[in-house]
């Protein structure tokens, strides 16, 4: 583990493998994390060799962003499926996580912004649990919550950066109502 902000690490535990290989049993690290106080949280560790001197290399390194959000806050999911759709958000303090496909290996990615009450509270990209050659599809992923009575919405393009959103299929667009 190289940072914990946000969080206080209730447990760290090794989990070895069923399964014996050559060489050692592998494992899992498991850490158990506990939210210091609501908004953002951020983990981050490095896999490194003590014996080979710290030797770290990029693709070697996890991070991962949590939104915390206070007690008796819901949160509505979002998909590519409701493109072009309005969601209910109640006046008490309610979030939405907007989930979309992205395939950064491709120069391909997400851009979004908000307008009226929202406000995207954590951005952040999940790679695939397995990794494959040639294949580095995840999913972005935004928070948005509301300052006062929620209303808005949230658009995103899904292009490379140097280029326009020529189509309606690399655009994705929702619509907040507030009070229900």
């Amino acid at each position: 583990m190289t940072a914990v902000d946000g969080m206080t690490i209730a447990g760290d535990a090794f989990v070895p493998s069923e399964q014996t290989i050559v060489g050692g049993v592998g494992g899992m690290r498991v850490w158990s994390l506990k939210p210091n106080a609501a908004g953002i949280a951020i983990f981050s560790a490095e896999y490194v060799r003590p014996q080979q001197g710290g030797i770290r290399k990029e693709e070697q390194t996890y991070s991962i962003q949590f939104y915390v959000a206070p007690v008796g806050t819901s949160v509505a999911d979002v998909s590519i499926a409701d493109n072009g759709t309005t969601i209910p958000v109640s006046k008490g303090g309610d979030a939405v996580l907007v989930a979309l496909d992205e395939n950064p290996t491709t120069g391909f990615r997400w851009a979004a912004a908000v307008l009226g009450s929202a406000n995207i509270a954590a951005d952040s990209f999940v790679p695939p649990t397995e990794q494959m050659p040639g294949k580095g599809g995840g999913v972005r992923k935004w928070l948005v919550d509301f300052s006062g009575n929620p209303f808005g919405s949230f658009d995103a393009g899904y292009s490379r950066p140097m280029e326009e959103i020529v189509s309606d299929e690399n655009s994705f667009s929702i619509s907040f109502a507030g009070g229900v």
